[in-house]
């Protein structure tokens, strides 16, 4: 299982955060009709455990030129049963590798004031390894 670890300069205040490139699935480009990788998106994501579903933020996949590919509910710190478009993507991590998933985009306002564009939940975490190495302030992860 090819694996990457990175070393966080602030591991215990930012958490595992690591940019990711988002792009059309495979589904995705097919029913676009593009052959190709299609348009691309960054967004550092922050590894959640306790978040079932990746999700980023609102805005981040308006350059894709997505269309939903279906809907859910989330409950956020302040609300509950918050409707949420489900996109097909192709995520791609530091080293390389990519998983094509779902990812909800969040409600309008949601995250702001975070440092991340997004949460990589155990929808994609159950496809692989993921180590939190706090003392010595590194993570890996592997799929």
């Amino acid at each position: 299982m090819p694996s990457f670890t990175i070393e966080a300069a602030d591991l215990w205040n930012e958490g595992p955060v690591i940019e990711v490139t988002l792009s059309p699935s495979g589904a995705a480009l097919a029913a676009m009709g593009l052959t190709g990788s299609g348009p691309v998106a960054s967004a550092s994501i922050l590894v959640d455990t306790g978040a079932s579903h990746s999700l980023v933020k609102n805005g981040v996949l308006g350059p894709l030129g997505l269309h939903p590919v279906g809907a859910t509910e989330i409950n956020t710190p302040s609300s509950q049963r918050v409707a949420c478009a489900l996109y097909s993507v192709r995520m791609t991590f530091p080293h390389g590798q990519y998983l094509d998933t779902t990812v909800i985009e969040g409600p309008a306002g949601g995250l702001d004031g975070q440092n991340i564009e997004g949460l990589l939940g155990r929808d994609v975490l159950r496809h692989g390894l993921f180590i939190y190495l706090g003392g010595m302030s590194q993570f890996t992860l592997g799929f």
